[in-house]
C-alpha cells in the first residue's frame, strides 16, 4: 500500500463546494485509475484547510496518476475556491539534510513548482 497526501487552503465558505466536487468529479476520476484503493479528505472545522489522502496498491500506480491524471483533479478544483498553496507530502531527501523522510527541501521545491506550473496552466496565467 502507498498513500499520497496533499494539503491546501480553500477560500472562506467554499468547503461545501470542495466536498461536492470531490464526491462527484474527483473520486470518480480516481476510481478509473489503475491501483486506486480509496480517498480520504479532511476539512478543518473553519473550512479553510483541507487534506486529501489517496491510497494506492503500489507506489508506481500513484506516481503514474500524478503524472497523467492529476492535472484533471486541479481542473476540477479550479472553481471550488481552491486558494493554495498546495503542498505534496512526499519526496526524497538530499545531501546532508536532516529531518523526516519525504520532507527534503529539494523535492518539496520541485513538487511545489510542478504544482504551481499545473495551476497556472489551468488558470490560464
Amino acid at each position: 500500500m502507498f498513500a499520497r497526501s496533499v494539503s491546501f487552503h480553500l477560500k472562506p465558505g467554499r468547503s461545501a463546494a470542495f466536498t461536492q466536487v470531490l464526491d462527484k468529479e474527483i473520486v470518480p476520476m480516481l476510481r478509473k485509475q489503475t491501483g486506486f484503493q480509496d480517498e480520504i479528505a479532511l476539512v478543518a472545522p473553519n473550512g479553510a484547510d483541507a487534506v486529501a489522502i489517496s491510497v494506492w496498491d503500489r507506489k508506481e500506480n500513484a506516481e503514474n496518476y500524478a503524472r497523467t491524471a492529476y492535472p484533471g483533479v486541479l481542473t476540477a478544483l479550479k472553481d471550488t475556491g481552491f486558494e493554495g498553496p498546495m503542498r505534496p507530502d512526499h519526496g526524497r531527501m538530499i545531501w546532508g539534510e536532516t529531518g523526516r523522510a519525504g520532507y527534503g527541501l529539494y523535492d518539496r521545491a520541485l513538487g511545489a513548482t510542478y504544482l504551481q506550473g499545473l495551476w497556472e496552466g489551468i488558470a490560464g496565467a
